[in-house]
């Protein structure tokens, strides 16, 4: 369970992290939204491409959709850095 202490579209989330191959899916189900955000790791030698899609399953707000992305990709960004954290920890 995450409980955001700032602003956000779901102020309390259930994450599910699941890994299949070479894909990391974080499954989140909020009161307001529900999506999955799936992380490809691609290996390129000595580089690895990282491939970010999300996935809206459901979306109930008064906030238009076209509103929600740009604050959508803020938090994205931050989890994608706990991501980041997490493979170089690995």
């Amino acid at each position: 369970m995450l409980t955001r202490k700032t602003p956000a579209l779901n102020g309390v989330e259930k994450l599910q992290v699941v890994q299949h191959k070479d894909t990391v899916i974080y499954q989140i189900v909020g009161t307001k939204a529900k999506y999955q955000i799936e992380f490809e790791m691609v290996n390129l030698g000595d580089e690895t491409l990282l491939n970010e899609t999300v996935i809206i399953d459901s979306f109930d707000s008064h906030l238009p959709l076209e509103l929600f992305v740009p604050i959508a990709k803020h938090a994205l960004n931050g989890n994608l850095k706990h991501l980041r954290d997490y493979i170089e920890l690995t």
